[in-house]
């Protein structure tokens, strides 16, 4: 296991392409957290690096992320920036007809695990998982589940794998689904994930549904039912005090 060290902009050089993102230091030295960002279905990781940047939250390197997968154009916008998703495949509800919220997340998850987390936070630069943050809105919060379920099922069998020690893999700081479901196709058999994981604007049977799969789950709900990033301070309150609780823990 490597010494930690504050990752620099070229230990991710190798991942331009495969996985392009933005780095936002608040205070390079002083890193003392990690936290990634997922965006949601059609998006990119542009907006999503605005809003870490926005937060700027203390001693925190924030990685906004860009799904790994293009999406058909018959499904999201024609823009320069492109749109992306997380899943294994663009599934269509047969009733609704609209996107399938779970297409499954094998895929994204094994590249950002591996190549991210693991290959670069992990085996080069010493990080654990209890020091990373995970935000996803839409598909990218139940992007982040997954990746949780991965970490749970990773350190029920012991957490060693290949340049990556034992005890750099346990449950994430924290985790924060802005409208994004638990994804079912990622649970981790009968293992309950330790993260602790912060539910916004999504059902009363959805919350239920995730404390099946996580031993520590918060809830908030907004008084507008949209599922939207937040536009007041009412709205971002929450989530910054979740930030704030789960970066004083380990300090």
């Amino acid at each position: 296991m490597p010494p930690t060290r504050v990752p620099s902009e070229a230990d991710f050089a190798h991942l331009c392409n495969r996985l392009p993102h933005t780095l936002h230091f608040s205070a390079r030295p002083s890193t003392s957290a990690i936290l990634l960002l997922f965006h949601g279905l059609g998006d990119t990781h542009e907006s999503f690096a605005r809003f870490a940047a926005a937060m700027n939250l203390p001693n925190v390197l924030a990685i906004s992320v860009r799904g790994p997968t293009p999406l058909p154009a018959m499904f999201g916008p024609d823009t320069p920036a492109g749109c992306f998703h997380w899943g294994d495949d663009v599934v269509l509800d047969s009733r609704s007809g609209a996107i399938d919220p779970d297409p499954g997340f094998a895929r994204a998850v094994a590249v950002v695990w591996d190549e991210l987390i693991a290959g670069v936070l992990l085996a080069k630069c010493g990080w654990n998982t209890r020091d990373i943050l995970l935000f996803g809105f839409g598909q990218g919060g139940s992007f982040a589940l997954a990746l949780a379920q991965h970490a749970a099922k990773i350190a029920a069998t012991g957490g060693a794998v290949g340049a990556v020690a034992q005890q750099q893999v346990d449950r994430f700081k924290g985790v924060v689904s802005l409208g994004g479901p638990m994804p079912l196709s990622a649970v981790a058999g009968s293992v309950k994930a330790s993260s602790s994981i912060l539910l916004v604007q999504l059902d009363q049977n959805t919350e239920e549904a995730a404390k099946k799969h996580f031993t520590n789950v918060q809830a908030v709900r907004w008084k507008r039912p949209q599922v939207d990033m937040p536009r007041s301070r009412e709205e971002m309150l929450p989530i910054m005090q979740y930030f704030a609780e789960s970066l004083r823990q380990g300090w």
